[in-house]
């Protein structure tokens, strides 16, 4: 980033958080911090904290934190009624970028944020918000896997115990979850339908949507968290930095003329997404006739199931990404 003069590193827990301004003077490193509430009046505070002891203009300050969630989201509502320029990062980025670190507290968070905020200046990317329909889409898809949690939690011991052999065990604990067990089925076909209803409360998200599912394997879920994690295609819009983020890519493992090791894909993805998309390509090997035939062919080859499931996940995002740039539908191949 260019002509930026300040730089602010944000730590956000429950109820309050640690801001730390970055001063260099003659060579050394000192923060200035403040501890502010997560409120209306905190947020009042830290703008007029932050007017008092910035130089420059609201433009040439860097503001960046770590991604929490939920947490962030009350102070980049607050944030993006500025002309700061805030930056959201993943812990794990922010960690292993500045090295070995002692030590750990809100305050020294803050100052490692504000530092990693300083030494990164060059490769940040400012953030923007999603807008409302995909922030809707997040919140409806993180109370979906909630309840879906919980519907296994109440599952598990009945199937454990049947197959311990202990039937009687088991038809008593299905008739105490029962109540529980429907009131969660009907919830989740609530989330279910105002998901649909929030998928077309924008025609751009409807359209997107359209494209991507149209691809044989990528269905509701995998299509939606597809819109989530992109920002509607907005970011990681190239196949191969999203596969990268998916975990579908493999990645060299050579040094020198000893370490030859076989290509594997990272272990830091979103595990999420990698997981649903590992299901999708099992459906997908068994509909669609080309990569049914594809997988069939590696197999052959002496390639592992597991090898083929992520090799197909990554053609299927490779055509997720072609219908959207292209701004079409996908149209099944049949097998040559």
């Amino acid at each position: 980033m260019t002509n930026v003069k300040n730089f602010v590193g944000i730590d956000v827990s429950k109820g309050f958080f640690d801001a730390a301004i970055i001063v260099i003077l003659k060579g050394r490193w000192d923060f200035i911090h403040q501890k502010f509430d997560c409120t209306a009046e905190g947020f009042k505070a830290f703008y007029k904290w932050m007017k008092q002891h910035i130089n420059g203009a609201e433009c040439e300050t860097v503001i960046c934190m770590e991604y929490t969630g939920i947490y962030n989201w009350p102070i980049t509502e607050f944030l993006s009624g500025t002309k700061f320029v805030l930056c959201l990062e993943m812990a794990m980025q922010i960690k292993l970028s500045l090295g070995v670190q002692r030590g750990k507290n809100d305050k020294l968070d803050a100052e490692r944020i504000a530092e990693y905020a300083y030494v990164q200046r060059e490769k940040l990317k400012q953030w923007l918000p999603s807008g409302k329909v995909i922030e809707k889409l997040q919140h409806l898809m993180a109370a979906r896997e909630r309840i879906i949690t919980a519907s296994k939690m109440l599952e598990v011991p009945v199937n454990e115990f049947t197959q311990a052999g202990n039937i009687e065990m088991a038809a008593i604990l299905v008739k105490i979850h029962k109540p529980l067990l429907g009131a969660l089925q009907k919830t989740l076909a609530k989330i279910e339908k105002q998901l649909e209803k929030t998928l077309q409360e924008d025609e751009t998200i409807q359209a997107l949507y359209a494209r991507i599912t149209s691809v044989k394997g990528i269905g509701r879920v995998i299509g939606i968290y597809l819109i989530i994690y992109t920002k509607g295609f907005t970011i990681l819009a190239d196949k191969k930095k999203l596969g990268s983020y998916t975990g579908v890519v493999p990645f060299d493992h050579t040094s020198g003329k000893t370490v030859k090791k076989r290509s594997k894909t990272s272990h830091m993805t979103n595990a999420k997404l990698r997981s649903n998309l590992s299901m999708g390509a099992r459906s997908a090997m068994i509909w669609d006739p080309e990569l049914k035939l594809y997988a069939e062919k590696k197999m052959k080859e002496g390639k592992s199931y597991g090898w083929c499931i992520t090799a197909v996940s990554n053609k299927l995002l490779a055509r997720v990404v072609a219908c959207v740039n292209n701004q079409r539908n996908y149209v099944i191949k049949n097998a040559a």
